[in-house]
C-alpha cells in the first residue's frame, strides 16, 4: 500500500467499495510483514526494534537480548477516498498494528537475575494521514497532506507542492516537507528527542525546443528540536528544585543547501544528457556529475553509456573522503515496441571501496497502452 502513511506491505485482505456519490470506502486487515517470518520481509515494518528468528538461540537465550523474538503483528486500516473526480483526488487513512509475544525489557544480559520480559499484544503504531492532490491542464497543480503518529502525539510528516505551468514550455514548483522521525511503539527511541527536518525547495523546467529539456533547483534544509524556550537555570534556589532543570533548552537552526541542474538533447531514436547535483552542509559535502546517452539502431538495437565523477567528504570522518569515478555500459534488443531486454555492466573505482562490479539483466514487458 502507498498513502499519505508511507510504503507499507502486509499479507490479509482488503475491500473496497465505490459509491455513486464521489467517495469509496475501503477496510483492510492481516498480518503485518516482518522479518524473520516466512515469505515476509523487514523493508516495510516501523524503525527502532531489530527483530527477527530466535529459534537458533534455543541453548542460550541470554545471547543478544538486544535481537527481539520476531512473533505475528495483526493489523487493521481502512480509508475514505474521493472517487469520480478527474482533477481532483482526496484520501484519508488509519492504520493500527500489534505487536504480539515476548520482548526483552533491556539490550543488555544479566547475570544476577532472569531477562526482565514482557508478552501479550501492545501497540506497534498507531497512525492517520490525509493527502490531496489536484491538477488544471492549463494553470497547475497541487499536493498537499500530513501523517500523525496517535502513539507519540507527535506530527510525523507535513508536505505540500505547487506547480505553475507558466507557459507551454516552462513549469515552476516549489516543495515544502516536514518530516520527524518516530518508531515501532516498542522502541526504546521513542524516549529520546527526535530532531525533525524542513526541506524548502525550489524547481524549474523548461523545453525551449522539441529536441531540447532544462531542469533544475535548489534547496535548503534546517534540522532543529522542538523543545522548550530557554528559561533561568538557578534551579538551584527554585521551590521545585531538580524538577525545573528537567527540561531542554531549544536548540539552534542547523541548516545545509543544495542545488541541481540536468539538460537533455534528442537525437532521432536516443538522447545525450547530463546532470550535476551539489550538496553541502558544515558536516560534509557531496557533488558529482554524470553524462550519459542512448541510441536506438534499427528500431530494435539499444546502446547506453554512463560516465560520472563523484566526491564526498565526512567531517566528523576524514578518512572516508573520496572521489569516485565510475562508468555504465548496456546493450539490449526490443522484443516489441515499449519492450526491451538489457543487459548492463557497471565499474567504480575509489580509494576507500576499491574497485566495484556490477552486472544485470534487466526485462521489461510493457502490456498493454
Amino acid at each position: 500500500m502507498t498513502d499519505a502513511l508511507g510504503w507499507w506491505s502486509f499479507d490479509g485482505g482488503q475491500i473496497k467499495v465505490t459509491t455513486p456519490y464521489y467517495f469509496a470506502l475501503e477496510v483492510y486487515g492481516g498480518l503485518e510483514q516482518r522479518g524473520g517470518l516466512p515469505l515476509s520481509t523487514s523493508r516495510f515494518e516501523r524503525d527502532g526494534v531489530w527483530r527477527g528468528d530466535r529459534s537458533g538461540y534455543e541453548r542460550d537465550p541470554s545471547l543478544y537480548p538486544s535481537f527481539q523474538p520476531n512473533d505475528i503483528a495483526p493489523a487493521i486500516g481502512g480509508a475514505l477516498e474521493s472517487a469520480g473526480f478527474t482533477w481532483l483526488h482526496g484520501r484519508l487513512t488509519y492504520r493500527r498494528v500489534y505487536n504480539t509475544g515476548s520482548s526483552n525489557v533491556s539490550q543488555f544480559a544479566s547475570a544476577l537475575r532472569a531477562p526482565a520480559t514482557y508478552d501479550g499484544s501492545r501497540i506497534s503504531q498507531e497512525r492517520i494521514g490525509y493527502a490531496v492532490e489536484g491538477s488544471l491542464p492549463t494553470i497547475g497543480g497541487v499536493k498537499a497532506g500530513f501523517a500523525y503518529d496517535l502513539y507519540v502525539k507527535q506530527m510525523a510528516n507535513v508536505f505540500a507542492s505547487i506547480d505553475w505551468y507558466s507557459s507551454d514550455k516552462l513549469t515552476l514548483s516549489v516543495d515544502y516537507d516536514y518530516f520527524r522521525p518516530t518508531f515501532d511503539a516498542d522502541s526504546i527511541w521513542n524516549f529520546f528527542m527526535a530532531m525533525p527536518m524542513n526541506d524548502v525547495g525550489l524547481r524549474a523546467s523548461w523545453d525551449p525546443h522539441p529536441r531540447v529539456g532544462v531542469s533544475g533547483g535548489l534547496r535548503a534544509r534546517a534540522f532543529t528540536l522542538q523543545t522548550e524556550p530557554e528559561r533561568d537555570l538557578s534551579f538551584a534556589t527554585s521551590p521545585n528544585g531538580l524538577a525545573d532543570a528537567n527540561y531542554y533548552p531549544s536548540s539552534s537552526i542547523d541548516p545545509m543547501g543544495g542545488a541541481n541542474l540536468a539538460g537533455r538533447y534528442r537525437i532521432g531514436e536516443g538522447h545525450l544528457g547530463a546532470r550535476g547535483v551539489a550538496d553541502v552542509h558544515r558536516s560534509g559535502d557531496r557533488v558529482g556529475a554524470d553524462v550519459y546517452g542512448e541510441r536506438t539502431l534499427e528500431t530494435r538495437y539499444v546502446l547506453q553509456a554512463r560516465t560520472g565523477v563523484w566526491h564526498w567528504n565526512d567531517k566528523l570522518r576524514a578518512d572516508r573522503d573520496a572521489t569516485n569515478f565510475g562508468y555504465v555500459l548496456g546493450v539490449g534488443y526490443k522484443l516489441f515496441p515499449r519492450s526491451l531486454v538489457l543487459a548492463d555492466f557497471q565499474h567504480d573505482m575509489n580509494r576507500v571501496a576499491g574497485q566495484r562490479f556490477r552486472a544485470m539483466l534487466w526485462v521489461t514487458l510493457a502490456l498493454a497502452n
